[in-house]
């Protein structure tokens, strides 16, 4: 049974800590969800995706898990950015609107996470938000500039930088990307136009996310790795759950699903598991993990797990594995 609650935690965590090689340039990428991923560094614990060209599906989610702690959490490191930069309902929704659609290409995204394990571990986000809307968003952050919500910075790669009250930001080519310190964002853009090598595979997050059985408004990538070197809990869960200690890469993604929020959960191991060592069989298995359940299952009160599951539980789903990968299906709701 713990090592089943262990695979309702590792869903949640997933969802809350909400490729190739040679040199990048500066230019903008055509899909907007891979130029989001490219500011990231390649041992990025954990990146959360907004898909903003499904806006109905994004405010059902929004109503599905309006009770959940750690969705009101991730909603606040989005929005507060946002609208640190002058950005309000109305100017994110021109943003959003694409100017030339493109069939099975996204014209916006917005990424959250953690750029490096050495972020996650001081509690830096990076928020990355991509728009073919590039005249539009400059003239937004150039009228906040005007109005003194925003001092410019200087620049760094073409890109214009600003510091606001309690974010810095910078603005290239259609993308915004915002976190805590000036610094931050000149190693966000620096990275991204850098060597490859350095940045998150998008196309190795992709094939994730093509894996799952289902998609939504939300999606999640993880690296364990990175994951268990900055969060106690995770590596605590681990000295007792081998499939956790060789978890390697994962994905999930949530959307509404009635009253409750779906998430479905992909995790790789790095190395082939005796069917001992695995939370489930290959025959799906019922799982539950009540609130009361999270401090015997995380007993570290501060750390990124810990938080994420008293926010969100209860959890329920179903779970199969094999050999070389943990899926999950579960539910989140009262």
């Amino acid at each position: 049974m713990r090592s089943k609650h262990a695979a309702a935690a590792v869903t949640l965590a997933l969802v809350a800590a909400i490729a190739g090689c040679g040199e990048s340039t500066p230019k903008r990428a055509v899909d907007a969800r891979t130029e989001v991923l490219r500011f990231f560094a390649s041992d990025a614990p954990v990146v959360g995706l907004l898909r903003l060209g499904q806006p109905a599906d994004l405010l059902r989610l929004n109503r599905a898990a309006a009770g959940s702690a750690t969705w009101t959490d991730l909603r606040h490191l989005v929005l507060g950015p946002l609208h640190g930069a002058g950005l309000d309902a109305v100017d994110l929704a021109r943003l959003v609107r694409p100017v030339q659609p493109i069939e099975g290409l996204d014209t916006s995204a917005l990424a959250l996470g953690a750029p490096s394990a050495a972020a996650l571990a001081v509690g830096q986000p990076l928020l990355v938000l991509a728009t073919d809307q590039s005249q539009l968003l400059s003239r937004l952050l150039h009228r906040s500039a005007a109005s003194g919500r925003l001092r410019p910075a200087g620049s760094v790669d073409q890109a214009a930088l600003y510091r606001g009250r309690d974010s810095s930001f910078a603005v290239r080519d259609g993308v915004l990307v915002s976190a805590p310190r000036l610094v931050d964002v000149r190693a966000a853009i620096e990275r991204r136009d850098g060597d490859r090598d350095q940045q998150l595979d998008d196309h190795e997050v992709e094939s994730l996310f093509d894996e799952l059985d289902t998609q939504g408004p939300l999606l999640a990538y993880a690296n364990f790795a990175a994951l268990r070197d900055a969060d106690p809990g995770l590596a605590t869960l681990a000295t007792d759950n081998p499939w956790i200690e060789a978890a390697d890469r994962g994905a999930a993604a949530a959307r509404a699903r009635g009253r409750f929020v779906r998430i479905v959960m992909i995790v790789k191991m790095s190395r082939s598991l005796d069917p001992a060592q695995l939370p489930f069989g290959e025959r799906p298995s019922r799982f539950d993990l009540p609130f009361a359940a999270v401090p015997f299952l995380v007993p570290h009160r501060s750390d990124l797990l810990h938080v994420a599951l008293r926010g969100t539980t209860p959890i329920s789903g179903w779970g199969t594995a094999s050999a070389n990968e943990v899926r999950a299906d579960a539910y989140v709701g009262r």
